[in-house]
């Protein structure tokens, strides 16, 4: 008996299998993002919760005045003025301050905090006269030094110096 001979079918190569979904992520990773998300929204509303107090008005000093050029694309070349003022231990700088120049007493509205009471700074207007903001409306003793503003009273020019008085006062 002859056996016929049958063509085998060639075999196909195989396709790699497909691409498996990457697995769901356990429960607990995503509960930890949930609790961050919660914490930071909790912290902004906070935030706004303190910034959100009442506005008062303190005097500032201006310690620091610069002047610097600018020249915008285009534009011509001009120059703004940027004023640091100091009030309540705290220094804020002031951009474009042109009317403003050193040992200026100005007045800074500040917003202060319902949780901390700290001061957040929100505006400022010049104010006319050093004397209705020193405390108790007093002048300062001649040649009085200020420790931690580190400055001193100059009763011949009627405002404060930066620095200890000088050595034979």
């Amino acid at each position: 008996m002859a056996r016929s001979k049958r063509k085998r079918p060639k075999k196909k190569k195989r396709t790699p299998p497909r691409a498996r979904k990457p697995a769901a992520k356990p429960p607990r990773i995503r509960r930890k993002g949930l609790y961050v998300l919660a914490l930071l929204v909790a912290v902004a509303a906070l935030y706004a919760f303190d910034r959100g107090g009442r506005v008062e008005m303190v005097p500032a000093h201006v310690v620091y005045v610069r002047i610097y050029p600018h020249t915008p694309a285009g534009g011509e070349r001009h120059t703004h003025t940027d004023a640091v003022v100091e009030y309540e231990g705290r220094r804020k700088t002031l951009e474009r301050a042109d009317s403003l120049s050193r040992g200026d007493w100005i007045e800074v509205r500040v917003r202060r905090g319902r949780l901390t009471g700290l001061p957040h700074y929100d505006g400022y207007q010049v104010v006319a006269g050093v004397e209705q903001l020193l405390p108790g409306n007093e002048t300062p003793r001649p040649w009085e030094y200020d420790l931690v503003l580190n400055r001193h009273w100059d009763p011949e020019h009627g405002h404060w110096h930066d620095g200890p008085p000088p050595a034979q006062r």
